[in-house]
């Protein structure tokens, strides 16, 4: 009896063999969403040529698709984004090219050279992109340091600010302010090596040390609830200028308190998000930080 069912095994499984396999018919790519399983279709390519007779027939902006090619390969050798070249040549998914396609590329290219005192971040700024977008279209990482006369290319979603952007270090002001404290510059104003911007100075001085109002104006927030800053004061001044002093130790104003350059108001600590005693200080004219050192 134990021989019976692999004898009756081996019989069915012949005779599935001796008959004629079913018609496989192929219902396209599948794509599992959270809505479940959703048929894709696959846009037809338009008939391609000959890589001779198709570079015959490049226009300008135009490019061949040649052998390997694909859409993130092509858009990272033109520095633009996968998105504008499908959307250029209304592409449908998978996205999938063939060697001899022409595909065109989008024109307006804009381009930027770096004046005195500007970075990657001012300069995405000044177009409306974001830092990541810059650096990637100019194979550059976002701490790249620029020099004067480099020519960055914008991406082709910049929609440049009408506001003009005047580089940090040649900002003129009519308001002259006194240092807050005598000490050594551990921290200057702009883009650091990690890929953030300073907004301020960071000064180092023994923990004690008297930091004194930069000028006349009324203080209008004394706290810590700004993360990062500890204990912070902020002094407005004429003209719409903002001074910030922030790690203090000891404060010794108050809100709505008007002061005197020169005047204590407090004393150095390392409060917040440093671990030895200095002092940051920010000046802001209105909303737009600018570098301390342009204002002694």
């Amino acid at each position: 009896m134990r021989f019976i069912f692999p004898i009756i095994t081996l019989l069915i499984f012949l005779a599935s063999c001796s008959q004629n396999s079913a018609p496989i018919s192929y219902k396209g790519h599948i794509q599992y969403t959270k809505n479940g399983a959703k048929p894709i279709n696959i846009a037809k390519t338009k008939p391609t040529l000959t890589p001779a007779k198709a570079k015959e027939k490049l226009k300008t902006n135009q490019i061949l698709v040649n052998n390997g090619d694909n859409l993130y390969l092509i858009a990272k050798k033109h520095k633009i984004t996968t998105r504008q070249l499908i959307d250029r040549n209304d592409l449908k998914p998978p996205y999938m090219l063939q060697p001899g396609q022409i595909l065109e590329l989008p024109d307006n290219r804009k381009t930027h050279v770096v004046l005195n005192g500007q970075s990657l971040t001012l300069i995405a700024r000044k177009y409306n992109v974001s830092l990541s977008e810059l650096a990637q279209v100019n194979n550059l990482k976002t701490n790249s340091n620029l020099k004067i006369g480099d020519v960055l290319i914008i991406p082709y979603n910049a929609k440049p600010s009408h506001k003009k952007i005047i580089a940090s270090n040649i900002f003129k002001t009519k308001l002259k302010l006194a240092k807050p404290l005598d000490g050594k510059i551990i921290k200057n104003f702009g883009p650091d090596k990690n890929g953030t911007h300073n907004d301020g100075i960071n000064i180092s001085a023994p923990l004690g040390t008297d930091i004194k109002a930069a000028a006349d104006g009324k203080i209008v927030y004394v706290g810590n609830e700004l993360r990062g800053y500890g204990n912070l004061i902020i002094i407005k001044h004429s003209g719409n200028i903002l001074t910030a002093y922030a790690h203090n130790n000891e404060i010794i104003v108050a809100k709505n308190q008007n002061v005197k350059q020169g005047e204590k108001i407090a004393t150095v600590g390392s409060t917040g998000n440093v671990s030895a005693p200095q002092l940051h200080f920010g000046v802001r004219q209105g909303r737009k930080a600018v570098n301390p050192a342009n204002y002694f």
